[in-house]
């Protein structure tokens, strides 16, 4: 492991001048340098075993809102082809994204169709606490 920067390699060093600190004040920047070392890799790990978990979550809930509405975009693809007017590949591409956000005209968005369902919702609560950790 390398020294942090400052840190005193030799019993004698100088005494506080010019700005510069002290030899306890170089030793005492070593060891918080050192035990900083030492915390980040487990914080990290902690960290991100926690992302993962938190797009599992997030996976489950896209999983859900599929789930839900598939039957839904088939069922408006279904009654978009019963018009004779329209055009199958048209009422397949128009309705193909049934359920997810769209821009509005004033350029806002809509909500997504499903984002209450409890896994979803259980999602939006972990992904806030691990925002705000």
């Amino acid at each position: 492991m390398t020294q942090p920067t400052g840190c005193a390699t030799s019993a004698s060093a100088e005494p506080f001048r010019h700005g510069r600190p002290s030899h306890a004040g170089r030793v005492v920047s070593c060891l918080l340098g050192m035990l900083a070392a030492v915390h980040v890799p487990w914080s990290a790990q902690a960290a991100d075993e926690d992302e993962q978990a938190v797009l599992a979550l997030e996976k489950r809930c896209e999983e859900a809102r599929e789930a839900r509405l598939k039957p839904l975009r088939e069922a408006e693809i279904a009654k978009c082809k019963a018009n004779k007017r329209n055009d199958p590949d048209y009422c397949e591409r128009f309705w193909r994204d049934y359920g997810n956000p769209v821009r509005l005209p004033n350029g806002r968005m809509s909500p997504r169709l499903l984002d209450d369902l409890p896994e979803c919702v259980a999602a939006y609560r972990a992904r806030r606490a691990l925002a705000f950790k």
